[in-house]
């Protein structure tokens, strides 16, 4: 009893700490703030914004939310990619690729419309980048998350596709990454 007691103080303490860091990030982001350049995007990449995904409403069955302006939104054809920058400024939060795998693995474990097909790590640009694919109902999935840069930013987001074309989004994706590099 008392042990679920302490866990539950530790969860919301870690959810408030969590909250706060992301919206005082959020606050002061802005595109120019961004540490991770994605310029020049490939040809077939372009930018989107969040009214765009409308067009997507009835072909997928999982549409990114909106968190706050530090995500950014990119498509090509029938492929989103989203992205996001985060900056990790709590030192318990300060975590290798490899826990971040298993943290990631454990979560989509644990929801029952989910076949994980896999993980890995990739190094492009010097940068190491954690990518785990998997499906959920109808759609596939491609999650990306860098390595913490020298100022202990991370860039990651995710891939959304259906399965005819997989090979077409994972080759989207590293071009992607090459494209990118941090700023700092």
């Amino acid at each position: 009893m008392r042990l679920n007691k302490l866990m539950k103080i530790l969860f919301v303490s870690i959810s408030v700490i969590w909250l706060t860091v992301g919206f005082a990030h959020a606050q002061t982001n802005s595109e120019d703030a961004f540490t991770y350049k994605t310029q020049p995007l490939p040809a077939k990449i372009m930018q989107i914004n969040y009214q765009d995904l409308n067009a997507f409403g009835d072909y997928f069955d999982h549409i990114p939310a909106k968190v706050d302006s530090v995500s950014r939104l990119y498509r090509s054809d029938n492929v989103l990619i989203s992205l996001f920058e985060e900056k990790v400024t709590v030192n318990v939060l300060r975590k290798s690729l490899d826990q971040v795998k298993k943290n990631i693995i454990y979560t989509l474990n644990k929801r029952p419309t989910v076949t994980l097909y896999g993980s890995k790590i990739i190094v492009i640009n010097n940068v190491r980048y954690l990518i785990v694919s998997y499906k959920d109902e109808s759609d596939e999935f491609l999650i990306y998350k860098s390595d913490l840069n020298k100022s202990f930013v991370r860039v990651g987001g995710q891939v959304e596709f259906k399965e005819n074309d997989r090979s077409k989004a994972e080759l989207l994706l590293r071009e992607f990454l090459s494209n990118g590099k941090f700023t700092e």
